[in-house]
């Protein structure tokens, strides 16, 4: 177990510092602490909307770095009517304890919840993870007992299976392609959301995905995508991997799904 835990921890990438703030992209924001498992406490960001809210959003952030750095998905979603929180994980940012995939999603259940006490309407509460944050998002949900409060759950670029994901970046390169066997299955996958995908219902599941994902393969998509339960959705992306809402057909088929799921 000790081993298994060690090598997970490999797939962590946290950044501390934080580089920039909603402020300095000109997205009003205030600071929020969200107490999760064992008392850890999460700092994360709440950025109001800026006109009526028409929802609300929990965001989940990949396993790079921290929001700051991820906060280009979501900036653009308050003047289009749907407030934000978004937070670290644990060891991200300037949450505090160490980086740890069940912390993570305890983590990721602590946010969920404190969304829902916290969020300015009586609209729903949409679940939206990017990349390591849409797998643990989709993990989160279907496991949820909290199912009836929550709209929908969104992942963009999500990967299926933790051990198939670490496969994949090792088969890239002729040095490490032989290793993708022995290294890959020391990896925890006890929550692989392919495991669980099909407990999401009845809760409407949004999976986007760019065919030109370069770091997680759209494969992964339809993979959860053929074992969930109906009411699903696949959307095919533009554009890589870390800049999807870079391209307006992308925000477009975002928005049209948060207008049918909250409304």
């Amino acid at each position: 177990m000790l081993g298994l835990q060690a090598c997970t921890h490999l797939m962590f990438a946290p950044m501390k510092e934080l580089v920039r703030t909603p402020e300095q992209v000109g997205v009003e924001y205030k600071d929020i602490v969200i107490k999760s498992g064992n008392d850890t406490l999460l700092h994360g960001w709440h950025l109001p909307a800026v006109v009526d809210v028409k929802g609300s959003i929990v965001f989940f952030h990949g396993n790079g770095e921290n929001i700051s750095t991820h906060l280009a998905t979501v900036y653009w979603l308050p003047e289009q009517g749907y407030e934000v929180f978004l937070v670290d994980y644990r060891g991200y940012g300037l949450s505090k304890g160490d980086v740890d995939l069940a912390g993570s999603i305890a983590d990721v259940d602590a946010a969920i919840q404190y969304a829902l006490d916290n969020k300015n309407s009586d609209k729903g509460l949409v679940v939206l993870g990017h990349s390591f944050g849409g797998s643990l998002g989709l993990y989160s949900v279907a496991v949820s007992d909290i199912k009836d409060d929550i709209a929908a759950v969104i992942s963009i670029g999500a990967f299926s299976d933790y051990r198939q994901i670490v496969k994949d970046v090792l088969s890239r390169s002729w040095v490490t392609w032989i290793f993708q066997w022995p290294l890959s299955y020391t990896i925890n996958n006890e929550y692989a959301p392919v495991d669980y995908v099909h407990r999401i219902s009845p809760v409407p599941l949004l999976l986007m995905h760019s065919g030109d994902d370069e770091v997680v393969p759209y494969y992964h998509s339809e993979s959860l995508f053929s074992l969930a339960q109906q009411p699903k959705y696949l959307e095919r992306l533009t554009g890589d991997h870390n800049h999807t809402f870079q391209y307006e057909e992308n925000r477009v088929i975002l928005l049209d799904y948060l207008t049918y799921f909250v409304n």
